[in-house]
């Protein structure tokens, strides 16, 4: 890597903040806050392993593939990234119908 380019903090950046302001929009107007933490977390939860699992899965497509520390934690990295994507849609989707 010859060097890192600000553009690679800034889209996660935006991102996370994204998902930060559109968490709490939501659970302002929630009736049921547990609830609704509890829905979180489950997406949460899913979309990590259910993406980590394909992440993985996909390892061996690819030339110099191994299953050690380094190539699985970047699966772990795209996972979470891939979790906040989730996140954006389905937050975006609920600020369009006006609920999650």
């Amino acid at each position: 890597m010859k060097g890192i380019d600000i553009e690679v903090f800034v889209v996660p950046a935006v991102a996370l903040s994204l998902v930060v302001f559109l968490y709490f929009h939501f659970l302002k107007r929630t009736e049921n806050q547990k609830r609704y933490h509890h829905f979180v977390l489950t997406v949460a939860v899913s979309a990590f392993l259910l993406n980590f699992l394909w992440e993985v899965g996909q390892g061996p497509w690819y030339e110099d593939f191994r299953y050690d520390w380094k190539h699985v934690s970047f699966c772990a990295l795209a996972s979470v990234a891939d979790m906040f994507m989730v996140f954006i849609l389905l937050f975006g989707f609920g600020f369009i119908y006006q609920s999650v």
